[in-house]
């Protein structure tokens, strides 16, 4: 139901899926409002560059500060995406250009935390695009036992790698961080806020402290995008005034 065929929703296989390299005039081309590519935005920052070869360009967000990027280049590429000084698609694969651009955040990962997380956010796409409503019940239930389960495990450590951050946490951010402007409502995942889950919610806030965090969450962006991408959901196109999580 989506019309914005850019947007990863949910997971959806890379039509590049790389791996990328990055030369000094590439590109990275995200959309602040979609969640992976939130995520690779983080990884991006994760540390300082002396000498950044890639150049991120936000598709939309005038005023966030990057330089603005005519999307209609990409093709069918799925953003995020890379592309090369020919505006040629390289990879389009988050996972990848995540672990290229920060692979720190890779070291010691178990491939079940990526999936669990990423399953989580999925659950969340399929639960707003469901029409019957026995199914869309049972995936409710479904996907607020996944959210009991994450909270239970973070309230007995800080992040799902211990005590340090790794991708499994971001790409878990980026989805708890929509729950209360996106997904209680326009997706009807109606099972409880973040602030219903005060582990989650606890993770959130730590990792939001984190500079690379904090310059790329922009929740006005989030809402933005998903309400105006999901036209199913929201054939009037109206935009929440509210619903921004606590994250201070």
């Amino acid at each position: 139901g989506t019309v914005n065929p850019h947007l990863r929703t949910p997971w959806t296989p890379p039509v590049h899926p790389g791996p990328p390299t990055f030369g000094p005039r590439d590109k990275l081309v995200v959309d602040l409002g979609d969640p992976w590519s939130h995520v690779v935005a983080i990884c991006h920052a994760w540390r300082d560059r002396d000498d950044p070869a890639l150049l991120i360009a936000e598709t939309d967000l005038a005023d966030f500060g990057l330089p603005e990027f005519d999307v209609d280049t990409l093709g069918r590429a799925l953003l995020p995406a890379c592309l090369d000084a020919n505006d040629t698609v390289t990879c389009d694969d988050p996972i990848a250009i995540a672990h290229t651009l920060a692979p720190e955040l890779f070291d010691g990962v178990h491939s079940e935390d990526i999936a669990r997380a990423r399953g989580f956010l999925d659950d969340f796409y399929l639960l707003g695009g469901l029409g019957d409503q026995g199914t869309y019940e049972e995936a409710h239930r479904k996907l607020a036992q996944c959210a009991s389960s994450l909270h239970s495990a973070l309230r007995e450590q800080r992040f799902i790698g211990g005590r340090a951050p790794n991708i499994a946490d971001l790409i878990l951010f980026a989805t708890t961080v929509r729950m209360d402007p996106v997904f209680y409502e326009l997706y009807k995942a109606s099972f409880g806020l973040l602030a219903d889950f005060p582990a989650l919610q606890d993770h959130a806030r730590d990792l939001y402290e984190l500079p690379a965090v904090f310059m790329h969450t922009d929740v006005e962006r989030m809402k933005a995008a998903h309400y105006t991408y999901e036209p199913i959901l929201n054939p009037k196109g109206i935009l929440p005034a509210a619903g921004a999580p606590d994250l201070d």
